[in-house]
């Protein structure tokens, strides 16, 4: 009996450790949670209650690592409790996410333009702009639309 107080079932070690079926299994696999086969049902594994106390004892004393979704990868946060961590990553990954969204380089400025925005664009009427693009004094080209080289249009209208 004493042999069995010293494991743990899944559920038993899902619930003190507050994961999932899928932390305990990478766990196991990184070599962090021993199990072994349950004797009275060999369908069952039972977990090593020596091992669970160990990483509750880590996490307890602030040092506890977060595994990442990236395969083998994780982050070490050191000088949080158990109850912190989740809001020091949360806050970590919001700064990290704030900061590469600054490092997003503005749109290029568009070089060519359909009629309807030349239109908008340069205030004049999309029957004048076709009609200069016609008679080659704005470059366009018709590529199911019709489209209207920017440059060219800033100089047309600086010209009407």
């Amino acid at each position: 009996m004493n042999e069995i107080k010293s494991w743990l079932t899944k559920t038993e070690a899902m619930t003190e450790l507050n994961r999932s079926e899928r932390s305990l299994a990478r766990l196991q696999e990184q070599g962090k949670l021993r199990i072994k086969e349950d004797p009275e049902d060999p369908r069952r594994n039972l977990y090593s209650a020596a091992d669970v106390a160990r990483i509750l004892t880590k996490r307890d004393s602030g040092e506890e690592e977060i595994e990442s979704e990236l395969p083998r990868r994780h982050v070490v946060v050191k000088g949080a409790g158990s109850g912190s961590t989740q809001n020091l990553v949360r806050a970590l990954l919001a700064t990290v996410v704030q900061q590469q969204s600054k490092q997003i380089a503005p749109p290029a400025p568009k070089l060519w333009m359909r009629l309807e925005e030349a239109e908008a664009y340069s205030g004049l009427p999309r029957r004048i702009i076709l009609k200069a693009v016609k008679a080659n004094e704005i470059t366009g080209i018709q590529a199911g639309a019709w489209l209207v080289q920017k440059a060219a249009l800033d100089r047309f209208s600086g010209m009407v």
